[in-house]
């Protein structure tokens, strides 16, 4: 199983960060070619060494969402009973961001 922050980068996507990986599912932050402002993007990490989903000819990849879906998402991650108090945190100040 690939660590999200070692999935390869699209020509269109560039991850930022992880900010959650729980059971094998991670959302990450980044931006789209061409704007600077940050959209989520998620996977489903795999197991062993399968490339998890999305992924194109056997390589991981991120599925970057619209923009404007970002601070909707990371609202949702707010209700989480699997946050860390730091990962809450930094969702938090995120959101200010945004």
């Amino acid at each position: 199983m690939p660590k999200p922050e070692s999935v390869k980068q699209s020509q269109t996507f560039t991850l930022k960060e992880v900010i959650y990986n729980h059971d094998g599912f991670a959302i990450g932050l980044g931006t789209i070619f061409g704007n600077s402002k940050l959209v989520c993007a998620m996977r489903w990490n795999g197991e062993d060494d399968k490339a998890g989903f999305p992924y194109a000819f056997n390589n991981p990849l991120w599925l970057h969402l619209p923009v404007e879906l970002t601070i909707n998402i990371l609202i949702g991650l707010l209700t989480s009973k699997e946050l860390s108090k730091d990962e809450y945190i930094k969702i938090l100040e995120l959101m200010k961001l945004g």
